[in-house]
């Protein structure tokens, strides 16, 4: 497969995905940001922070309070860092040094998230829970009200309105984020970690695939580790609880590691030097499709569905490329030893 023609695959595999969530997602989307009516968590934000919720910002003044709510967030964070030591919850942590604070509060602001520090060994636990993971909302939010205001300023004619900012922002979070967020009734970090075992086990374990790939066969230990990858996929949607869910995923992610490995060294076995780059490059870009339908699928799933639905579908091709490997030629490297 040349190039062209993956990037005309992936081009049309985007395409349809934003085909499929269109009507589901941008549909409550738009219905968050156009709702003529405040939920009563929002009445009392605005009573309390004196926001008329009915006022329509004028452009410049939208703009002007993205910078000045942004700026705010930036100084709060930076200060959090810079007097950690002296608050509760710092867990004996000293105070950020200043270039660290800074490049810290404004990335995280700016929903960048750099990182040039080890957050357990730099941050404590307010500087952490009061300042980044408050921003993870305040960021997204902002960048929501951005997209929505752009899309006012294409769709309205005749007027410098743009809605109101601060509406914006808190239905982003009340709505959209905040909603993601317990969805498995825990917070945004917890989850966050599921993420990290998995890619734990993914990283340290495919040297054992080589051995046993050397001992009992390439095919035969591809078929095993997509078997076993099925069935951690099933763990993971029945999981009942957090901690279930971890375990799930870092057994899903030490097995998952032998199949990608092994592929490419059964490659290797198969073709000849001339060929097997082709032949590497053809499996590169299915994996960078499937990467990219999964990537849109579980985000389209776990709105429409559920998050666990999404769980079982790598799990059901999994267990169906393994099937079909059956009967396929084993490595004739593997075969002489």
């Amino acid at each position: 497969m040349n190039s062209t023609l993956a990037g005309w695959l992936q081009f049309l595999l985007l395409f349809a995905a934003l085909a499929a969530c269109y009507i589901p997602l941008g549909n409550y989307i738009a219905h968050v940001f156009t709702d003529k009516k405040h939920w009563r968590v929002e009445r009392g934000i605005y009573k309390l922070t004196g926001i008329d919720p009915d006022a329509d910002m004028r452009w410049t003044v939208y703009v002007r309070s993205i910078l000045a709510f942004s700026l705010v967030a930036v100084l709060f964070v930076y200060l959090i860092e810079r007097t950690q030591h002296w608050l509760f919850w710092s867990i004996g942590m000293a105070n950020v040094p200043t270039d660290t604070a800074w490049n810290t509060a404004v990335s995280f602001t700016t929903n960048t998230n750099w990182q040039n520090y080890a957050g357990e060994a730099t941050m404590g636990y307010l500087t952490q829970q009061g300042g980044l993971m408050v921003q993870q909302f305040f960021s997204a939010a902002v960048g929501l009200a951005v997209a929505i205001a752009m899309i006012r300023g294409f769709t309205r004619s005749r007027t410098d309105r743009l809605g109101n900012f601060w509406v914006d922002v808190t239905r982003g979070i009340i709505r959209l984020l905040i909603p993601i967020a317990v969805s498995f009734h825990i917070s945004v970090a917890a989850v966050t970690a599921v993420a990290s075992l998995y890619y734990l086990a993914y990283g340290l374990l495919p040297p054992a695939y080589g051995l046993l790939a050397d001992r009992f066969g390439r095919v035969r230990v591809i078929r095993a580790a997509l078997l076993g990858t099925a069935a951690a996929d099933v763990l993971s949607a029945l999981s009942p609880n957090l901690t279930a869910l971890l375990v799930a995923r870092f057994i899903t992610g030490g097995i998952a590691c032998g199949v990608m490995p092994t592929t490419l060294v059964y490659l290797g076995d198969r073709f000849p030097f001339t060929v097997r780059q082709q032949a590497i490059t053809n499996v590169l870009v299915f994996v960078a499709l499937g990467t990219a339908a999964g990537t849109l699928g579980a985000g389209l799933t776990a709105h429409v569905l559920t998050w666990r639905v999404f769980f079982l579908v790598p799990g059901a091709i999994a267990l169906g490329v393994a099937i079909a490997l059956r009967c396929f030629p084993e490595s004739p490297v593997t075969r002489s030893n």
